[in-house]
């Protein structure tokens, strides 16, 4: 088993970048905060420091036992304005705490190609062997403090970035999710409303912390505070892509658009109509294999439910005595109806009205 540590590489490489990894492996030990001796290292315990990629590289230990490692809810987005301030231990040397905050000024990626680090701040009093503590605002950690600029501001690489660098190195793997701070004494402004072809529906917001319910109207907007929220359709039988959304306030005042695109779902209960039901059960993305309409006297039919927003296809036959092929083109009511025309050889088309069984 082995372990993945992200560092600043100007901690690791030094100013040097000429040096092979093998050469800057042998002079490295990594002590883990709480050990007293160091961790073994992998056999190929480096990745090489990309220009133009951050001021990081990766470091790879052996997991010889339980470490107290941030494994998810970590990631807390950049936001100007925002207090900062650096985690720091006084009784480990070399990492001294300080209780200086700052601000964060600017957040922009764009940095990336010209300097190792993409979050300013206002000064926050780190020393040079600070060089690869957290920076942390109340809504989680937000990067690595790189060091100082000549007017004393703090740079920090966020850890969207080392994220992005670690989904591009061959061999580390990323177990950080984000950090879920929210303020539910703040509130954003959100609309509903349906993608183009698709069916619309209200909305219920479930609250994954708390008990509240919120109901969005579609086409209307609602006043929602902070919070993640888990997506209920009210118009039933309907799936939406989708399944949970984070509202945060802003100081902006435009409200937030929620597009949904919901369709129908096939399965998990039959379609009644007055020749026989229809069952369906997933195949694919918006496909369902089915069976039934064996009032027709022409066998079971057996095909395939393509459906794309409002309106579904059915390709397939009806299996009795020989086979005989058929389809159907359905629209999806506001009433919550399957309704259309179905259509096999050697017979008059039929009207098909299906229901779904309560």
């Amino acid at each position: 088993m082995e372990i993945w540590i992200a560092t600043p590489a100007h901690v690791v490489f030094g100013e040097d970048r000429t040096l092979g990894l093998t050469t800057v492996a042998e002079g490295l030990s990594v002590r883990l905060f709480g050990n007293t001796k160091p961790t073994p290292l992998c056999a190929n315990p480096l990745k090489r420091w990309v220009p133009g990629e951050g001021d990081v590289t990766f470091i790879c230990l052996q997991r010889t036992g339980q470490y107290p490692l941030f494994t998810n809810y970590l990631i807390g987005e950049p936001v100007v304005g925002d207090e900062i301030r650096l985690l720091g231990d006084a009784s480990q040397p070399g990492r001294p705490a300080t209780d200086q905050s700052g601000n964060v000024e600017t957040y922009d990626r764009s940095n990336l190609a010209q300097a190792g680090w993409d979050i300013v701040s206002t000064p926050l009093g780190g020393k040079p062997t600070q060089s690869g503590a957290l920076a942390y605002s109340p809504r989680g950690v937000l990067g690595l403090y790189t060091g100082r600029a000549a007017s004393s501001k703090s740079l920090i690489l966020s850890l969207e970035s080392v994220q992005a660098r670690a989904s591009r190195t061959k061999g580390v793997n990323w177990a950080l999710g984000d950090y879920e701070s929210f303020d539910c004494g703040r509130s954003r402004s959100v609309c509903l409303a349906s993608a183009e072809d698709f069916i619309p529906s209200d909305m219920q917001l479930a609250n994954t912390v708390t008990d509240q319910r919120l109901t969005l109207v579609d086409g209307e907007c609602k006043n929602v505070p902070e919070g993640k929220y888990a997506l209920h359709p009210m118009t039933w039988p309907l799936s939406c892509d989708q399944a949970t959304v984070r509202i945060l306030s802003a100081k902006t005042k435009s409200p937030l658009t929620l597009l949904i695109r919901c369709t129908i779902d096939l399965s998990r209960k039959d379609w009644r109509s007055s020749v026989g039901n229809l069952a369906c059960m997933p195949r694919g993305t918006d496909t369902f294999d089915c069976i039934g309409l064996q009032g027709l006297g022409r066998g079971w039919f057996n095909g395939v439910a393509t459906v794309r927003g409002k309106r579904v296809k059915l390709t397939g036959g009806f299996r009795g005595n020989g086979s005989t092929s058929a389809n159907a083109e359905l629209n999806f009511t506001k009433s919550g109806v399957l309704e259309g025309t179905l259509t096999a050889a050697g017979m008059p088309a039929v009207p098909l009205r299906l229901v779904r069984e309560q």
